[in-house]
Formats: structure tokens, C-alpha cells, sequence
């Protein structure tokens, strides 16, 4: 059975970045004909089977998620607000403490060392919830047009001297993009993340799992 979901446009609750940070997402542009939230769609198919989930609003849903995770106990709509909120900082992210072991390190199955050289970081790319042709072509919208970002974490941008809101050049195989510079705590060391699904700048043009971040003012190799 196939149900009519909402698009990005159309959702009204909050979104998570790898960061930490929750945002409020607010809804643009109304629900065509049968379209209905996910939430309430959920909530019907429960209802239908014998489950009340007492939820029908959005916010009612987003008050259960909070007392359902620890690290959200607390937390509110209202202190969101239009800036947004990293969990990571609220007192409540204790609950993800890990439990005592050796202090030597374990290796990780799968993870990839970080690659060695001056600017070579791994490549992670992400999709934007706005990086879409709608978003472009429609003029209420476009204030929140995506931008091509470069995320990286502290301790490359120190190594590599760039700090938050710097234009730099990210490059691969030939193919150079021209992004701002994001320093973010949550990005593991070695990595860069960047936003592909734009309308320029996008990271899809990248195809090697490697490549080199510099300055704006210096040419990548």
C-alpha cells in the first residue's frame, strides 16, 4: 500500500544535523489534495489496528519524541526558536555516556585511516533538504536557496589554518568547487562533508573518495 507523503516543503517539525543541531522546520507550502504528514499518517494506520497513539498534531508527536530520548528530556519548540539547539551541549547529553573500558583505543571495523598529506581529507556529501529545483524556481523560497559548504572538523581546520566562513577550494581529479568554510565539531577528523543536489558548486561533480581542501588564495594540487 502506497500513501501520499508529504515533501520537504510541505513538513512542519524539526531536523537533526550530524552536527547535533536541531532545527524547526515550518511548512511552505500547503498539502495538495490527499497529502497528509507522516505523522498522521502513523498515527491513523495505529488507530485503525486498535493503538491510540493520542497524537494529532505535530507538536504532540515531537513532545513524545522528547520523552522518549533521554538526551531531549526537556526540551522544547519554543527553545529551538528560529536558531536552532545542538543537544550535544544541553546537560541531558550525559545520558550517552559510555561505559568505563580500557583507555586504549579499539580499532573500528570498516573505517578508513585518515588520509596523510596537507589537504587531503575523505569526501562524506549530504543532500540539503532544500537542494531541490522547486526551491529555486519558486520566489518565496528562495531565501533558502543551499549554498555549498565545506564542513570540516577543528582540528583540520587548525591544521590547515581556515576557519569558519572562509572561501576555500575543494578539489579532485581535475574538478575544483568553491565552497565556505564550516568548522564543526561533530565532523570526524580527516573528513570533509558537502552538499550535493545544488544548483551550483555541487559536490556531485566529485567522484573520488579523496580529495584536497585549500584556501581560496592558494591553488589545490
Amino acid at each position: 500500500m502506497v500513501f501520499p507523503a508529504d515533501s520537504y516543503a510541505e513538513k512542519d517539525g524539526t531536523v537533526v544535523h550530524p552536527d547535533g543541531r536541531l532545527q524547526r522546520l515550518r511548512t511552505a507550502i500547503a498539502h495538495p489534495r490527499e497529502v497528509r504528514a507522516g505523522w498522521w499518517v502513523i498515527a491513523e494506520i495505529a488507530k485503525r489496528v486498535g493503538l491510540d497513539l493520542q497524537v494529532l498534531t505535530s507538536a504532540m508527536a515531537f513532545k513524545q519524541l522528547v520523552d522518549a530520548v533521554p538526551f531531549y528530556e526537556g526540551l522544547t519548540l519554543e527553545e529551538i526558536g528560529g536558531r536552532g539547539v545542538r543537544w550535544p551541549e544541553r546537560e541531558q547529553a550525559a545520558a550517552l555516556t559510555a561505559p568505563a573500558s580500557s583507555s586504549e583505543p579499539r580499532p573500528v571495523p570498516g573505517r578508513r585511516p585518515a588520509p596523510s598529506g596537507n589537504g587531503a581529507l575523505r569526501l562524506g556529501t549530504y543532500r540539503p533538504i532544500w537542494a531541490a529545483p522547486e526551491v529555486e524556481v519558486s520566489p518565496s523560497l528562495r531565501y533558502t536557496v543551499a549554498r555549498q559548504q565545506a564542513e570540516l572538523s577543528p582540528e583540520d581546520a587548525q591544521r590547515l589554518g581556515i576557519v569558519s566562513g572562509e572561501i576555500v577550494h575543494v578539489s579532485a581529479n581535475g574538478t575544483r568547487l568553491r565552497a565556505t568554510a564550516a568548522v564543526r565539531s561533530g565532523v570526524p577528523a580527516g573528513t570533509v562533508f558537502l552538499a550535493t543536489g545544488l544548483a551550483s558548486e555541487s559536490a556531485n561533480a566529485l567522484t573520488e573518495p579523496t580529495v584536497n581542501l585549500a584556501k581560496s588564495e592558494q591553488r589545490p594540487a
